[in-house]
Order: structure tokens, then sequence, then C-alpha cells
């Protein structure tokens, strides 16, 4: 049974739950743009590391329709994202190694109020995304591979997150944002049952961003 075949049917369906958010509740439509600092985690069979794996830097953009779920202490976030990873090291020939992957796909996510300060609010929130490749490379003994058809790539990334924010309101429809974020995705790598392989590949990352949220509430 392929698994993957599900997740999109699961996160149509809690899309959906907060589509049907009552109307009373307050709702924004977001837009979030930041930097993402990446990299690869990789176990190979034995439980050997790669090591002498440096970070790079990659933009991500996000939007989404944010939905108040208890007056204004928890909101429930949903929406599609367009997220760069990528790695940089050189293997024990010294030989340099580049990896580029771009990804599209859905998030939902919980933020709970922790404090205010003056009109801002200081939030926590958790975050889960489920995405597959657009396109990526890598870059190996001076030969480039493209990674969308490599089977390490060809599975769903689900990626949890975490991190916190602060928002301001500019006026009484607009509110902008700041973002930290930071998660390690499930491996990419289809594990096989009552097999004692130890091999994974993961994506690390941190992120920082910017948004704005425009209320579409129905104010009388």
């Amino acid at each position: 049974m392929n698994i993957d075949l599900y997740k999109p049917i699961v996160f149509s369906v809690l899309l959906s739950i907060a589509l049907n958010t009552q109307q009373s509740n307050a709702q924004h439509i977001y837009v979030e743009h930041g930097k993402n600092i990446s990299s690869f985690k990789y176990v190979d069979p034995e439980g050997g590391y790669l090591n002498n794996l440096l970070h790079t830097s990659n933009e991500y953009m996000e939007t989404g329709i944010k939905a108040r779920l208890i007056k204004e202490s928890l909101n429930l976030s949903f929406g599609a994202n367009y997220q760069g990873y990528g790695a940089l090291g050189n293997n024990q020939a010294e030989n340099l190694m580049r990896w580029e992957v771009f990804y599209a796909g859905l998030d939902l996510g919980i933020d709970i109020k922790l404090s205010t300060i003056g009109k801002g609010v200081l939030y926590t929130k958790g975050n889960i995304s489920w995405s597959r490749i657009l396109h990526g490379h890598q870059l190996l003994n001076n030969q480039v591979v493209d990674l969308k058809r490599q089977p390490d790539f060809s599975h769903s990334l689900v990626f949890p997150s975490y991190g916190f924010g602060f928002n301001h309101p500019i006026n009484n429809n607009l509110t902008l944002y700041v973002q930290y974020m930071r998660g390690k995705s499930l491996s990419l790598l289809e594990k096989i049952p009552y097999n004692s392989d130890k091999q994974e590949l993961r994506i690390i990352s941190e992120s920082i961003g910017f948004g704005l949220m425009v209320d579409i509430s129905n104010k009388k």
C-alpha cells in the first residue's frame, strides 16, 4: 500500500474542516516570504553519517487563510507553500558536493498566544507540511544529476516544524508579522519492514520570514 497516496486526502479533509469554520470567527488571508537555511542529514545502511555538510540559504513563500478557533488565543492556519532546500560539502576524495531542491505543497498550523506587548501579540506555532518535489539538482564530481528522477526524492516530503512569532496591527484590516520556525523532515527513504537497515535521509531547516495578514471576516 502506498501511503503517499493518502496524505493529500488527509490534508484535503483537514482543509475542508478549516474552510467550514463558523463565519463568526475572525479570518485572515496571509502572505509570507523569507529565508530558509537548510542542510541534509544522511545516515548510511550501517549507521554512519555523512559529515562536513554545510547549510545553504534559499527563499520560501507561503500563502493561505488563518481562522480563529478560541477567541484570541488559538488560531488555525492552512495554505500552500513553495520551499527551497540545499546543502554543501565534500566527500573523502575532496570533491565538491552540492544539492538544491525545491518543493511545493500544503501547510497546516496552529498558533497559540503567549502574551501581548502593546498592541502586538507574541505567539508560538506548530506546523506540518506535505509537499512534492518540483525540481532540483545534485552536483558531484562535476556531474549534474536531476534529483526529480532519483528514487530518494520521489516520495512526499512530510515536514513538522515549530517556532514563534510576533504580529502587530498596522490598521483595522492589516497586520504585519515576523516569524521564526525550525524543524526536521521525516525520512525521504522508504523503510523496509523487519530490515535492520539504518539508512535515512532527512532535511533540517531554520527559517525566518515576514508576512502580512488581511482581515476578511464579516464585520457588522
